[in-house]
């Protein structure tokens, strides 16, 4: 449990009975209270995407590689962006800001489609505005909203949140995030969410929300305050889920200080750890939870010029190592400060493991970028390598004791390799050269990937016509 800071107040609203840090409005809350949930259905109506590829090479994939099959933008349907993306139980599933859609993870055929549930009066237009990034004893979170038009322009805000089977992509309850107790700031139109152990978590603007995950019904509200200032509250930036609950943080502006708070299931967020400028090293703007077992924040400096810092913390989440992210990695990492979709998930390109983390450096005018180990129990540099020149790696996951990892080239006609790295020591083995396809370079960069079965697995985070919106390599 995180050490409770009692010089400063923590507050939780406890129960009796979304939104992003970058899009505020506190102006106005959108929606009236307590408004009847009708159950989503899944269907199979719906028409069936079919993969432009095949189960055979693709004609312009190496022997060694094979495209097995791809799905585009125009199939997938009308412009979405990713939410999330999960490979379980032989299903790709791939969660939009319009609906969840499940294909056959062997062909790529639709196996069934969730559409967001009506749950207030508008223009029946429905959005998904948030979903977990991980399956849960085979269940997924997501929340949910309807437009509401004011003038010439239709705004969404997320009211509603579901618990989504699977295999079956039925929902298992819905619920309303405003009934059990005081409504929540739902200032936009987005609301990430995440499984966190017998608790469903909603990261809104100022707070966190806790629902039971048997049965949706609300648990637990909470708020960190700003340091010495009482009057007013942080901004929460991110949510991670970890074995036995999950974690927040929170950007208190004011103070130039970010608060980790641990999310204890049912009970809330009862402790907080600042990580003030001094403890930072640097002023931070703002932060990410890169990784939950340990622990690892990354940290952004508020100047431009600046290195910024992964943070990493113990079983007691008290802080064990500092690695400064500069000089040896020159890598000030813009992958993780960038976030494709609009469900309030990072980019995180970076491999934790029990003792390594593995990180990228920026791409060099040639097109080549390193791939750097360190030490999470002292925070040195272990290792470094690369693909080859030319090659910028780009991380899929931890498979065993590698990192797998495919390489981004400067020409859409090159091939891409497939490798495994080493985390002891950085040796690169190959696993297949050759993968190829319209648009396929850009869509390995600005993918959620999965490494699932021995394949890659991508769902592209804006889906766009120059790339394939759903693929699966290998």
């Amino acid at each position: 449990m995180l050490p409770i800071v009692l010089a400063i107040v923590l507050v939780v609203l406890a129960v009796a009975g979304g939104g992003t840090a970058v899009a505020l409005n506190y102006d106005k809350l959108f929606g009236p209270k307590d408004q009847p949930t009708t159950a989503p259905t899944s269907d199979p109506s719906d028409p069936s995407p079919e993969p432009t590829g095949s189960a055979s090479p693709s004609p312009t994939a190496d022997a060694s590689g094979k495209i097995t099959w791809q799905i585009d933008q125009k199939t997938r349907g009308k412009p979405r962006n990713t939410l999330a993306f999960w490979v379980t139980d032989g299903l790709a599933i791939h969660a939009t800001d319009y609906d969840v859609m499940a294909f056959d993870a062997e062909n790529g055929k639709q196996a069934w489609r969730f559409a967001a549930p009506l749950i207030d009066k508008g223009t029946g237009t429905q959005k998904v505005c948030g979903a977990s990034s991980t399956v849960q004893d085979g269940k997924v979170a997501v929340t949910y909203g309807a437009g509401l038009k004011q003038g010439t322009v239709t705004t969404f805000t997320c009211t509603g949140i579901a618990l989504v089977d699977v295999k079956t992509g039925k929902a298992v309850w819905t619920s309303d995030l405003r009934a059990g107790g005081p409504p929540p700031q739902l200032f936009s139109p987005t609301a990430q969410v995440e499984i966190t152990g017998t608790n469903v978590t909603v990261r809104t603007t100022t707070q966190l929300v806790g629902y039971g995950v048997a049965d949706g019904k609300r648990k637990w509200m909470g708020q960190v305050l700003v340091p010495g200032r009482p009057d007013r509250v942080c901004v929460f930036n991110d949510l991670l889920p970890s074995p036995d609950g999950g974690y927040g943080l929170a950007q208190c502006g004011l103070s130039d200080t970010l608060s980790v708070v641990e999310i204890i299931p049912d009970n809330g967020i009862p402790g907080r750890t600042d990580i003030p400028k001094d403890v930072a090293g640097v002023v931070p703007c703002c932060g990410t939870i890169v990784a939950s077992s340990p622990l690892v924040v990354a940290v952004r400096a508020e100047q431009s010029k600046v290195a910024g810092r992964y943070l990493v913390y113990d079983d007691q989440n008290r802080m064990r190592a500092k690695i400064i992210r500069g000089k040896a990695a020159s890598d000030d990492l813009n992958h993780l400060w960038q976030s494709f979709d609009n469900g309030g998930h990072q980019f995180r390109r970076v491999a934790v493991s029990d003792q390594v983390l593995v990180a990228p450096t920026m791409t060099e005018r040639n097109g080549s970028a390193k791939l750097i180990g360190f030490d999470l129990v002292d925070g040195r540099q272990v290792w470094e390598t690369t693909l080859g020149k030319g090659i910028a790696p780009v991380i899929v996951g931890i498979d065993g004791q590698s990192v797998i990892a495919i390489g981004r080239k400067a020409s859409d006609e090159d091939p891409l390799p497939l490798v495994r790295v080493s985390l002891a020591n950085g040796k690169v083995t190959p696993i297949a050269n050759g993968f190829a396809g319209s648009g396929l370079n850009y869509a390995v960069d600005e993918s959620r990937l999965i490494w699932a079965d021995g394949a890659v697995y991508g769902a592209t985070w804006s889906i766009a016509s120059h790339r394939p919106a759903l693929f699966r390599l290998g």
